[in-house]
């Protein structure tokens, strides 16, 4: 039976199309500012979970621009279910 998700640590894995996404928090609990991330890593982090979820490929220019974009990014775990 394949685990239904996948998880690593940092934007490297990101960018080999592993997993990506964070696990929301419960409403309330945390808001943007308190989160610790920057705007950007959210939507570049939520934009690969997506492709990851669904399991779809990037080019390289996508590749270019998640590198650029997740070099200033922390490095934390990220979680992924993938779709049956």
């Amino acid at each position: 039976m394949q685990d239904a998700s996948s998880g690593f640590r940092g934007s490297a894995a990101l960018l080999r199309g592993a997993a990506a996404g964070t696990e929301r928090p419960q409403a309330g609990t945390r808001t943007p500012a308190s989160s610790g991330r920057k705007p950007t890593f959210g939507y570049v982090t939520d934009w690969v979970a997506g492709r990851t979820r669904y399991r779809l490929t990037i080019d390289s220019a996508e590749q270019a621009t998640l590198a650029q974009r997740l070099a200033a990014c922390p490095d934390q775990p990220i979680t992924v279910a993938l779709a049956r």
